[in-house]
């Protein structure tokens, strides 16, 4: 009987070693964790998710789901994956993004690294803000898209060519110059429609931008 007492106590010690360590490791690292169940009822996180949901957690910690925080457009899919996730045979991505939403209103992207802990119907989940770098990213594909109608509507012949000298890009007032039509230049080397001494000073301008890493003007 005094050696049940004594395991059932060290099981407990090392069960409260367990709980210190992965709290210590969950506070210190750079991304939100927490720990889901079943239901879909967040029953830990830390003090990054703490800040990415914008309430503590006693306002969480088993008395929130996961669902609460998740964008209506995406609340579906990543239900689906959380169902998914728990069955012998889902299919699932361990990795993917999802628009949240805090506790202000405030609409975040998210990255989102799940996996299931082994033997229970709990999974652990990483979360990494990307809003800055999706804005930025949108910002950036809408001034391309600028750029390109720009060029689009110049009356000048316009093109660009990858490393090995074929057409990658060109507005319309090239095809009009050169009276081919689109499908016949994409892809086309600049040696097949530049005469010979052309096509050497271009050979030369390629090798000079390689050389250097600076445009030619």
């Amino acid at each position: 009987m005094f050696e049940e007492i004594e395991q059932r106590k060290k099981a407990e010690f090392a069960l409260q070693e367990n709980e210190k360590e992965y709290r210590s490791v969950s506070e210190n690292t750079g991304a939100a964790t927490i720990l889901v169940e079943k239901d879909m009822t967040i029953s830990k996180i830390n003090a990054k998710a703490e800040e990415m949901a914008g309430f503590s957690k006693n306002e969480i910690e088993g008395k929130m789901k996961t669902s609460e925080f998740i964008a209506e457009e995406d609340r579906e899919r990543v239900t689906r994956y959380h169902e998914e996730r728990r069955k012998q045979d889902g299919e699932y991505p361990s990795e993917y993004t999802f628009t949240m939403v805090d506790k202000q209103g405030k609409i975040k992207n998210v990255f989102i690294q799940t996996s299931m802990i082994p033997g229970t119907q709990r999974s652990i989940a990483s979360m990494i803000d990307i809003t800055s770098r999706v804005q930025a990213e949108n910002a950036l594909r809408r001034s391309e898209e600028k750029y390109r109608s720009i060029l689009e509507n110049i009356e000048e012949g316009y093109f660009e060519l990858d490393l090995e000298g074929n057409l990658k890009f060109f507005n319309n007032s090239l095809c009009k110059v050169t009276g081919h039509t689109r499908e016949e230049l994409l892809g086309v080397n600049y040696k097949q429609y530049s005469s010979q001494e052309s096509a050497e000073k271009m050979l030369g301008v390629f090798k000079q931008i390689t050389r250097t890493g600076r445009p030619v003007i």
